[in-house]
């Protein structure tokens, strides 16, 4: 790309003071500060992304999303596979975390230096340079982090994830069906101008929609004293790293069952439009939604029956089929009464519950996964609320001792992502602290959101 003409001038005004340079006296002592201040200035300019002339450009897209990645900044990305890798990681998110509690550079940090000693891959990073990238200076979390971020959640994980390459991001998606009819053998010259002997339409045209993916940003913050050192930062480290992936991965999980962005949010206790369960709308308020609901039908309502759950997947229609595709979410107490669910319709009354213990060693089981009924996985989430009216919704007062059980097909949500965890730090005088605050941009949405792709079973009493 060329220089612009701005670029231009100031790279001829460098040229020519760094011909006038002679003798170490003070006039040249103070050409070679402003040179060196013309330098950075340049260096800055030059850094910028050039103006969007046309379509997509990628240079243009956010620095996380680019795909030209030094090597080391490629193996942060990655999953870690090796002890070196592993190591780098935690290296990697120690100096992020560390330089925003002490406000300072990475670079600037021991840590940072005994990092380029104990590893190869800096070291050799730090010999050639970095290439045409530059030397290596942590700028975003690795892949270990984001996976403590996914260990965090249960029902969150249950979902496919896209990478949006721009915000908003629209997936173009699959509408109505095809439709096949019967075909009688042409044998005739002129059949294909007889309109009547023509494959009949939709046999290959199917319609389409689109769905569109736009980013919300959430975030996260720990303040610390300014009188903190390096070394004391260091020995809280895993404390810190978890409470960021705590953070973070609860509000995912917790915008996934309970999120609404109406104006009123379903649940009365939610009323801070700051609040991240206003990021999305999520399980519960889709099943509610679309009226795919089933009111507990036992005479008691602590009980759950066998018959209101395959209910839930008969008001799903054809989303609630395959077992394979579902997934019963439930909170703790739901998960006990799960557990108890009965066959009252056979004669010998026994127990559909089938404990993991039985699955055999090869089954493949789901973070939070207990057991499974008709050969669907109960996945327990702590963020399941069990402080429901009858309806499914928290009252403003009133009964407020019921939960609910929802069954979700896996494969009609999926996750945006339109940037990890990125991390910052501010001064604030006023109390002598360092804020450090994780920001992501990500959304949550169903395919066809109109369907019935998730129920609820309403008006289960703790």
């Amino acid at each position: 790309m060329a220089l612009n003409e701005a670029v231009k001038r100031e790279v001829a005004e460098l040229t020519n003071m760094l011909g006038t340079l002679g003798a170490d006296n003070g006039d040249t002592r103070e050409k070679r500060a402003k040179v060196a201040q013309m330098m950075d200035e340049l260096t800055r300019k030059l850094s910028v992304p050039g103006e969007r002339r046309g379509g997509f450009d990628p240079a243009d897209a956010d620095r996380e999303g680019r795909t030209n990645r030094s090597p080391v900044e490629a193996r942060l990305r990655r999953k870690a596979t090796d002890d070196e890798t592993r190591r780098l990681h935690e290296l990697n998110d120690s100096l992020l975390i560390a330089a925003g509690a002490l406000n300072v550079k990475p670079t600037e940090l021991r840590m940072y230096r005994d990092a380029v000693e104990e590893l190869p891959v800096l070291r050799r990073d730090m010999d050639t340079g970095g290439g045409s990238f530059g030397p290596y200076i942590p700028t975003g979390f690795s892949a270990t982090l984001h996976e403590q971020v996914r260990i965090e959640q249960q029902v969150a994980a249950l979902f496919q994830r896209i990478d949006m390459p721009t915000n908003p991001f629209v997936i173009p998606i699959e509408g109505s069906d095809a439709v096949a009819y019967l075909l009688s053998e042409r044998g005739g010259e002129d059949d294909d101008l007889d309109t009547t002997k023509r494959v009949t339409t939709g046999l290959s045209s199917a319609g389409g929609t689109a769905l569109t993916l736009t980013a919300q940003k959430v975030g996260s913050r720990i303040t610390f004293s300014t009188e903190a050192e390096e070394d004391a930062i260091i020995s809280v480290m895993p404390y810190l790293k978890r409470k960021f992936a705590l953070a973070i991965g609860t509000q995912e999980e917790d915008a996934v069952l309970n999120g609404d962005t109406t104006g009123t949010h379903m649940d009365a206790d939610i009323t801070d439009a700051k609040d991240g369960r206003k990021a999305w709308k999520g399980l519960r308020k889709n099943a509610l939604a679309n009226s795919a609901t089933v009111d507990n039908g036992a005479s008691d309502k602590t009980r759950i029956r066998l018959l209101d759950l395959r209910l839930m997947r008969q008001k799903m229609g054809k989303y609630g089929a395959r077992p394979g595709d579902l997934a019963y979410v439930v909170g703790v107490a739901g998960a006990i009464k799960m557990l108890q669910v009965e066959d009252t319709q056979s004669a010998t009354n026994p127990s559909p519950v089938v404990t993991i213990d039985k699955y055999g060693p090869n089954a493949t089981v789901l973070n939070g996964e207990i057991a499974r009924i008709d050969g669907i996985p109960i996945v327990v989430s702590s963020l399941v609320r069990e402080d429901l009216g009858e309806t499914g919704v928290k009252l403003a007062s009133g009964t407020a001792d019921r939960t609910l059980v929802l069954c979700v097909n896996k494969n009609a949500w999926t996750f945006g992502d339109r940037r990890q965890i990125r991390i910052a730090s501010q001064y604030i005088a006023v109390t002598d602290q360092q804020l450090l605050v994780a920001t992501r941009r990500l959304t949550f949405r169903g395919y066809f959101e109109a369907d019935k792709t998730v129920s609820a079973l309403r008006n289960v009493q703790i």
